[in-house]
């Protein structure tokens, strides 16, 4: 059965955060808002987009039905979700809160796969252990 979890970088205390007891059929995406601490997902079984905290609680339906039907990719930026869906042929853009504000980005003639966003705002600071000195690397 389908679930939605996490785990330790080593694989150790897996935890099943949403189940099928949670409306979980065909999650075919899945994207964390480091901003909001909140992870959203779209399951294309059911033809919705959700949210809900890191720990599956608070879940919040941002769109669903005939908008919907097919959701293979999302992600984020600011206050907008963009996904790929394969039975429209699209990218398209809504509200992450509200689901309001719906815009087709891109019709396509083939099932688009993936999206990504690329700007500053959505890279995570972390400092290169190589950065200085070739983090202490004799053989760099």
């Amino acid at each position: 059965q389908a679930y939605i979890g996490k785990m330790g970088m080593d694989g150790s205390n897996l935890t099943r955060i949403l189940t099928y007891e949670n409306d979980i059929a065909w999650p075919n995406a899945l994207t964390i808002d480091y901003f909001s601490e909140r992870i959203f997902w779209a399951d294309a079984h059911l033809d919705y987009i959700a949210s809900a905290d890191l720990e599956g609680r608070h879940r919040h339906i941002v769109l669903s039905g005939e908008k919907v039907p097919h959701v293979f990719a999302i992600t984020l930026f600011e206050d907008n979700i963009y996904w790929t869906d394969w039975n429209m042929k699209a990218v398209t853009r809504a509200n992450k809160f509200t689901g309001k504000d719906l815009q087709v980005l891109r019709n396509t003639t083939h099932r688009p796969y993936d999206i990504h966003v690329f700007h500053a705002l959505r890279q995570l600071p972390y400092p290169n252990p190589c950065g200085g000195d070739n983090g202490g690397c004799s053989h760099l």
